[in-house]
């Protein structure tokens, strides 16, 4: 399995912030996720299947960590899916001791969804890397 970023890259980028508990388990499910938003674009590689591009590797490996920064902040287990969203609360209180939990289905579905995509981040530096969609060929 490709791993675009390791757990000590992860809490240096994300330093004075530690990293997350499950880091590696993140970092495997966002490389996962990156290499398939990625399988169309065009890069030469080395024998392992790393992009030989110094550049092009940074933005692998930026996109990584800035998509388990999202899921972390999102309190999404990826590995999960749907199961791994965890609920917001939409109001406490202290005196009373009481709770409730965002029931919006525009809500839940949308943190649901972003188990299995990538965050606003992630997505933008791969676009901005040219790793999104397939280039345009001329027959």
């Amino acid at each position: 399995m490709k791993l675009y970023a390791t757990v000590d890259e992860l809490e240096t980028w994300l330093s004075p912030k530690a990293a997350p508990a499950d880091a590696g388990d993140l970092l495997r499910s966002a490389s996962s996720l990156i290499r398939s938003e990625t399988k169309r674009a065009i890069y030469a590689t080395d024998a392992d299947g790393y992009a030989t591009d110094a550049a092009t590797r940074e933005a692998f490996r930026v996109a990584t960590m800035a998509q388990v920064k999202f899921w972390s902040d999102s309190s999404i287990n990826p590995a999960l899916g749907a199961a791994g969203v965890q609920p917001l609360a939409a109001s406490k209180s202290i005196g009373g001791a009481s709770i409730a939990y965002s029931v919006y289905a525009a809500t839940a579905e949308a943190r649901a969804n972003s188990a299995g995509a990538l965050g606003p981040d992630a997505f933008y530096i791969l676009e901005d890397a040219g790793l999104l969609d397939g280039p345009v060929r001329f027959l």
